[in-house]
C-alpha cells in the first residue's frame, strides 16, 4: 500500500512540477484578462481610437489602385 501512495504521489508531483503547460496557460489567461479590464476602464477613449484607425484605413483603401488599373 506504501509503494502505491509513494507511485501515485510522484506522478502528481511530475505532472503538476515539470509540466508547465497548464500554468503557462493561466499566465495567458491572466494577461487576457487584465487586457480587457484595462480596455474596459478606457471606455469611451476607445471609440474615438477605433474611429480614428478606421478613417485612415478608409483612406488608404481609397488611395489605393487595382491591379492593371
Amino acid at each position: 500500500m506504501l509503494q502505491l501512495y509513494v507511485c501515485f504521489k510522484e506522478m502528481i508531483r511530475k505532472y503538476l512540477v515539470e509540466d508547465q503547460r497548464g500554468v503557462t496557460a493561466i499566465e495567458y489567461g491572466l494577461i487576457a484578462a487584465v487586457i480587457v479590464v484595462a480596455l474596459t476602464a478606457a471606455g469611451g477613449g476607445l471609440t474615438q481610437v477605433s474611429e480614428a484607425l478606421n478613417d485612415i484605413f478608409v483612406f488608404i483603401a481609397g488611395e489605393l489602385t487595382p491591379p492593371g488599373g
